[in-house]
């Protein structure tokens, strides 16, 4: 994401609030975690400080990683009694003991599994 701080926009202003307050889909500590691992680059040069200042005329680029955990789906053959479906709904009478998705612990033979 490339933000360009507009002149009197901003008189040193934190690079934590500056991002948190552009990027409202991330908490301030979050903003504070891609400053320090260098994700964060100020006229293109990592700034390492969330206190860090901006002046108006700055170039702010930022580099979000993916979530992590991220897997593919894989369908399995899994029996489910289905209670009712249409083209927008699907009802499940969910077994005891079936867990709903993957997880560290369980990465396969899940509710997700079953109905990908």
């Amino acid at each position: 994401l490339d933000f360009a701080v507009e002149k009197g926009q901003v008189q040193s202003q934190r690079l934590d609030q500056y991002l948190s307050s552009s990027m409202p889909f991330l908490s301030r500590s979050a903003c504070s975690r891609l400053i320090k691992e260098s994700r964060v680059t100020v006229n293109g040069v990592p700034l390492a400080k969330p206190a860090g200042k901006l002046r108006g005329g700055d170039a702010v680029r930022v580099s979000i990683p993916a979530p992590p955990g991220c897997v593919d789906i894989v369908a399995q053959d899994i029996p489910l009694t289905v209670l009712h479906e249409d083209r927008s709904l699907i009802i499940i009478s969910k077994q005891a003991g079936l867990t709903v998705h993957p997880c560290k612990g369980v990465p396969s033979g899940t509710l997700v599994n079953a109905l990908a």
